[in-house]
């Protein structure tokens, strides 16, 4: 959203699958006039052809992920932001994983259990960067063969793919189901998958045996974390398309700026693929997709989120009532996480300490920084330039689980001056008006003035001449008395510390 010019308000500081069109009468002359020259070629090529036919069938019918993804987009970001304080979201969170290895009737063809801690690695190994840790809270076993090779149904009612398997979950964790196959009955004809997730922000996904030990399973997981496609809007997809240029990037697609727009990505050596095998985008169409990002389509070559993912993540972690059994116990898995003010100043220093892990500790700032004292577990940091009102970055590397480097986003100096103001430029005598203040960064609360005379009070008294205002740390102030002194002037907000 552009900032208006306001006088008199100071701010201080699933895809469509591709088709071939067989002509009919093409078809049928090609193969009368080839009976006549041979039956037994014929009987041969027109055998040849069916199953040539039932395996190219085949191969479009099974799909990367099954997702429902029309749900209604939740920004938590926004959310936490209205709160108007300078917190960053940074975390660390851990996630309790259950896992539950389905196999046949008589305990075979199960996912090798032995495997389930190389599991936790990978899924580790995607998480970690952004300060998301996964923690096995269980496996188990369901020996029934008709779950083996399951099959889901989408509910209309709730938006979800749901099937009798997933009266097997827990409730203090996100359920991962282990299957040999996953499809649901569609027609003409059923979708295979190679993973489910249960809806956009939910506790339970199913992966297929042979797809669990790749970039599949942190796929499906990111869904119920509440991550969309990075093609959202497009391939069939609902929701609006994210421009070339990113200008709508907080409005469409998948709600996330630095995932670039994504035209549906589809990798070789599938049919009209337009990713080649050494994993770089050819489709052109003026886009340039991240082809190693988990949530694309891009198969084998995914890699890695994007840290707003990361972010879109944490913030669902700390703010959906949903997720909230999911998070586990930092002290109960041996979770690395610091401490420490996130404010640093240059005339005093500030202690930030690692815990919960293990030595050997390499600590390392952003070159606006110095630390001035090292005492292994803990450092203390000033900031270089005592005029300074800017981010850092602190990291630690240590010995434990999560032993990816820990980064502290952290606030230098005084907060900066919030970018505007948003409400009314006239108002009437006697009038309750709401203003909004843009983010000052730095700031931990906010003041409000508001023109001469005014009385912060609680109640309001209406029948006052005064602008009259309820007291407020905050960038929001909804509730403003313009009084009936027909006081002019001007409403101005500052961020603190």
């Amino acid at each position: 959203m552009k900032n208006p010019q306001l006088v008199n308000k100071e701010g201080f500081s699933h895809p469509t699958l591709p088709y071939r069109h067989l002509s009919y009468k093409d078809f049928q002359v090609y193969f009368i006039n080839l009976f006549s020259i041979n039956k037994t070629l014929f009987k041969t090529i027109f055998t040849t052809f069916i199953l040539l036919l039932l395996f190219n069938f085949s191969s479009y019918s099974q799909i990367e992920c099954g997702v429902p993804t029309n749900t209604p987009n939740i920004d938590y970001g926004s959310i936490i932001e209205t709160r108007g304080v300078f917190q960053p979201n940074s975390g660390p969170y851990c996630i309790n994983l259950f896992f539950h290895i389905v196999r046949q009737n008589n305990g075979l063809g199960e996912f090798d259990p032995n495997e389930i801690d190389n599991l936790v690695v990978l899924l580790n190994d995607s998480f970690n960067p952004h300060n998301i840790f996964i923690a096995k809270a269980g496996v188990n076993f369901i020996n029934n063969s008709n779950h083996f090779n399951t099959t889901v149904t989408y509910s209309t009612q709730n938006n979800s793919f749901n099937t009798p398997l997933f009266n097997n979950s827990v409730n203090n964790a996100v359920n991962f189901y282990l299957v040999n196959s996953v499809r649901e009955i569609a027609y003409p004809s059923d979708i295979y998958y190679n993973g489910v997730a249960q809806k956009v922000e939910s506790k339970n996904f199913i992966v297929k045996n042979e797809k669990v030990l790749t970039s599949t399973s942190p796929h499906e997981l990111g869904h119920c974390l509440n991550l969309l496609h990075t093609h959202q809007g497009r391939g069939g997809s609902s929701g609006c398309e994210e421009d070339i240029d990113a200008e709508n990037c907080e409005d469409c697609g998948d709600f996330v700026c630095d995932t670039p727009a994504d035209p549906t990505l589809i990798p070789y050596p599938k049919n009209y693929f337009n990713v080649d095998s050494n994993c770089i985008y050819i489709g052109g169409g003026g886009f340039n997709p991240d082809v190693k990002n988990i949530m694309s389509y891009s198969g084998d070559c995914r890699e890695h989120f994007k840290p707003g993912q990361g972010k879109r993540i944490r913030d669902a972690l700390q703010e959906s009532s949903l997720l909230q059994d999911i998070i586990g116990s930092d002290l109960l898995y041996g979770l690395a996480t610091t401490v420490g003010d996130n404010i640093i100043c240059a005339d005093e220093g500030t202690i930030v300490e690692i815990i919960n892990s293990e030595p050997p500790y390499n600590w390392s700032v952003t070159p606006n920084l110095t630390i001035t004292e090292n005492n292994g577990s803990s450092i203390t940091v000033v900031a270089n330039n005592y005029y300074a009102s800017e981010t850092g970055k602190i990291w630690v590397s240590h010995f434990g689980v999560g032993q990816n480097p820990i980064e502290i986003n952290v606030w230098l100096g005084r907060p900066q001056s919030p970018e505007s103001i948003y409400g009314p430029d006239i108002v009437n005598s006697g009038a309750i008006v709401s203003y909004q203040g843009g983010v000052a960064q730095g700031a931990t609360s906010y003041v409000w003035w508001l023109p001469y005379a005014v009385d912060i009070v609680n109640p309001i008294d209406y029948f006052n001449d005064n602008w009259q205002m309820y007291p407020n740390n905050t960038r929001f102030n909804s509730q403003v008395f313009t009084g009936y002194g027909a006081n002019n002037g001007y409403v101005q907000i500052m961020g603190g510390q």
